[in-house]
């Protein structure tokens, strides 16, 4: 039972898998039900002398875990599935609202986590493939790790009210990128 505030390995499971494009955590959960019901269909094994005993033991065990995991692990696939697609979908969501919004203040009104996933979303779209660091609290390090053409970039997304960040807020993110070996 997990503890408020702790996931469960399932939940962390599917939080790793939902990384993953919804289709490739499709294609695993097909994978991992082929793999785990052919396990699971392993003849048993007759012992006929006391050394065949340990392998046969460890057979079973096996075929048993795999008679769970042929369902089990499909299903935590597809959940993550679930969540990737979500996820996928908000991202063009609020790509289509700002695109769409006459109000010069449409970023204003959002959370610093969407923004961050705007700003991931914008450089996907320009051919960057985009791997999401931002965490629970806002102003990490570093919330976006963009990769194109063998390079690789740090972004730190910035949300704020006003015109101007401060030169130490720039100087700790290049400390970053040189530190890193990143391109920019």
């Amino acid at each position: 039972m997990a503890t408020r505030g702790r996931k469960t390995n399932g939940e962390e499971a599917i939080e790793l898998i939902a990384l993953l494009p919804w289709w490739v955590a499709l294609l695993l959960a097909l994978a991992s039900y082929l793999v785990f019901h052919a396990l699971a269909r392993l003849p048993p094994v007759v012992v006929a002398r006391p050394d065949q005993f340990t392998p046969a033991m460890i057979r079973s065990v096996v075929v048993a875990t795999a008679l769970v995991l042929q369902f089990v692990a499909p299903i935590v696939c597809l959940a993550a599935a679930l969540v990737s697609a979500g996820r996928r979908f908000k991202r063009s969501q609020l790509v289509a609202r700002v695109a769409s919004s006459d109000v010069a203040g449409v970023l204003d009104g959002m959370t610093w986590q969407d923004f961050e996933l705007l700003v991931g979303e914008a450089f996907r779209l320009q051919g960057f493939a985009v791997e999401e660091r931002g965490g629970a609290a806002a102003d990490g390090d570093v919330d976006l790790v963009l990769r194109r053409d063998g390079q690789r970039y740090f972004v730190q997304c910035k949300q704020w009210k006003v015109l101007q960040i401060g030169v130490q807020v720039v100087r700790e993110l290049y400390g970053v990128v040189s530190a890193h070996g990143a391109a920019g």
